[in-house]
């Protein structure tokens, strides 16, 4: 499991975003494809773990990096970012419980392949539904 290849997209500095490249090759039953790659955002990141701590009340959830409210687009700061990210994912997806009670984990890492994996109660968000397709983000 890797977080890499951050990508700040937009043009005006209220547009502006980083997305962040999860790769995963993996042997774990409970994820469907082998290998993956799927691009997130930070806010997708804060959605997924609101998630996961919903609907795992036996877990306790990792914190993610803190906001950023200044030089946010620093190279420097997208890096630190970008290790407290992967930190975050590698003890979720390595937690035995959340891999084989959690509905929305194989489709965060791994993309909309898993999207099936949702029961119809789950919430809508950008990062679940347009797992690829990040041009309609603003």
């Amino acid at each position: 499991m890797q977080v890499k290849d951050p990508q700040t997209h937009g043009l005006t500095p209220n547009s502006r975003y980083t997305t962040y490249l999860i790769t995963m090759s993996t042997n774990i039953p409970c994820f469907k494809l082998r290998n993956s790659a799927v691009r997130r955002r930070y806010s997708d990141f804060e959605f997924f773990r609101d998630i996961l701590e919903r609907e795992s009340a036996r877990v306790t959830i990792p914190p993610l990096p803190g906001k950023v409210y200044f030089n946010k687009f620093d190279d420097a700061v997208i890096e630190e970012r970008r290790k407290g990210l992967e930190r975050f994912l590698k003890i979720v997806v390595g937690h035995p419980l959340l891999q084989t009670g959690s509905r929305v984990l194989g489709a965060f890492v791994q993309g909309m392949q898993n999207a099936a994996r949702f029961n119809n109660k789950a919430l809508p968000h950008p990062c679940l539904v347009l797992a690829n397709d990040w041009s309609d983000r603003p």
